[in-house]
C-alpha cells in the first residue's frame, strides 16, 4: 500500500485527517495504520484497520480550491486499542479563541524539504512551532491569499 496522508486519533474507532487526502482518490477501500512510528519496519502495536470511502466525513464546506474547512473524520471498521504509541489527541474546547504565538507541538510523514523531488521520511517527524500573526502569513512571501481567516498559521 501507498501511505499517502496522516491523521490524529480522536476516539476508540474515529481519526480526524484532512478531506484533500480523498478528493482525488480513485480508491474504495483504504487502511489506516495506527501507532507506526519508522515506515520501514512493523512495530508490535501497529495496528491495521480497513475503511470504506462512505466511513469519511468531509467538511460539507470543504472546498478543493481554496482549501477552505479541510478536514474529515474517517469511521474505522474496528477498535483502537490505546497503548503508548496509540492515544487520541486533546481537542482544544469550543470556547478557546485563535491567538498569535502559542506554542504547537506538529508530527506528520511530510516532506522535510520544499523539494518535488525529495523523499517523505521513513520515520514520524516532530516539531515545535509557534502560531503567528494572518498579517505576517498573508504576505506574498509567505502564503499570500491562501490563507483565509478560518485557518491559522504556524
Amino acid at each position: 500500500f501507498e501511505l499517502f496522508c496522516g491523521g490524529s486519533i480522536i476516539t476508540h474507532q474515529h481519526i480526524l485527517t484532512a478531506a484533500h487526502c480523498f478528493t482525488n482518490s480513485k480508491s474504495y477501500s483504504y487502511k489506516a495504520i495506527v501507532g507506526d512510528y519508522d515506515r520501514t519496519e512493523r512495530e508490535i502495536d501497529e495496528q491495521e484497520f480497513q475503511f470504506a470511502e462512505d466511513n469519511i466525513y468531509s467538511h460539507l464546506n470543504y472546498n478543493f480550491n481554496t482549501d477552505e474547512n479541510d478536514i474529515a473524520i474517517i469511521k474505522l471498521n474496528g477498535t483502537i486499542q490505546f497503548n503508548k504509541y496509540a492515544q487520541p489527541i486533546t481537542l482544544s474546547p469550543r470556547s478557546l479563541e485563535y491567538k498569535d504565538h502559542l506554542y504547537c507541538t506538529i508530527t506528520g510523514w511530510g516532506k522535510t524539504k520544499d523539494d518535488v523531488h525529495a523523499d517523505f521520511p521513513k520515520k514520524l517527524q516532530a516539531a515545535q512551532v509557534w502560531t503567528f500573526q494572518y498579517e505576517e502569513c498573508r504576505k506574498e512571501a509567505s502564503y499570500g491569499n491562501k490563507i483565509k481567516d478560518t485557518m491559522f498559521c504556524a
